[in-house]
């Protein structure tokens, strides 16, 4: 588990060698100032794994790892300090002096959690999209199962008594809490486009209008003139996390098969 999240943290810094890594973790004071933490990549992993293992996460869900990973990430020294909200890296060398200082790789905590909890392998029931299955089949060096998890996606939704899209086709896309965020939904419309094809705009959202980076959490879907529109949006999210309305009616909720026309 620690060697899981000390690879999931090393990957920021692709091409990077692993034993001249160091974490930072800043603690914003209000007026002004800082509390650091800082230590090898190790350090951290070990923190995070002892936390996961604490908490019997490998048969919890990825969403009760995610919270668990976030607090960890967010508080390392405890409850009695105001939480971290940026976690920046440097080469260990710059620490030692022997090399000059260059621009650290940085990254919101609850941002870092997410990449952490999307590389444990979790047991249980957890329900996984397309994309997902493969990822997990690719960790495991499992070619034909990376294979199968991107075809049997692609045939589930081809399939699908309601498949082709159709202009007007209402989408619904939720996505679960992460960290700090709560959870939230998108609807998208589908209309048609140039050359028979069909586009896929964003009607609306349930976040807030001044979350931050809002521009670059919702909208991610939209497409123009595409012959499959849905198709990243379903090997993605998952079909699991859509429901699909035609004409007033859903032919698509969640992982059930809609009866569409």
């Amino acid at each position: 588990m620690q060697q899981l999240v000390a690879q999931a943290v090393e990957g920021l810094i692709p091409g990077g060698v692993p034993d001249r890594m160091t974490v930072k973790i800043a603690e914003s004071i209000p007026g002004g100032g800082e509390h650091t933490w800082s230590g090898a990549v190790d350090g951290l992993a070990e923190v995070v794994a002892a936390a996961l293992a604490g908490h019997a996460v490998l048969s919890a869900s990825r969403t009760d790892a995610l919270k668990i990973i976030t607090k960890v990430l967010k508080q390392p020294g405890g409850e009695d300090r105001l939480p971290a909200e940026i976690i920046c890296g440097y080469p260990r060398a710059v620490f030692d002096g022997t090399e000059p200082r260059p621009k650290p790789w940085m990254m919101r905590v609850d941002m870092l959690a997410v990449r952490v909890a999307a590389q444990l392998p979790l047991a249980g029931h957890e329900i996984q999209s397309p994309l997902d299955r493969a990822e997990d089949a690719k960790r495991r060096r499992d070619l034909a199962g990376e294979l199968g998890a991107l075809m049997d996606g692609h045939a589930e939704l081809t399939t699908a008594a309601w498949y082709p899209n159709r202009p007007g086709d209402l989408v619904h896309v939720h996505y679960e809490a992460a960290g700090t965020r709560a959870p939230f939904g998108e609807t998208y419309l589908i209309s048609a486009g140039a050359h028979g094809f069909l586009s896929m705009q964003l009607l609306t959202h349930t976040l807030p209008r001044d979350t931050e980076v809002l521009d670059g959490m919702v909208g991610c879907y939209a497409v123009k003139d595409d012959p499959d529109p849905l198709s990243e949006m379903w090997m993605e999210a998952g079909p699991h996390r859509l429901t699909i309305v035609r004409d007033g009616r859903p032919v698509h909720t969640g992982a059930a098969r809609g009866e569409g026309q």
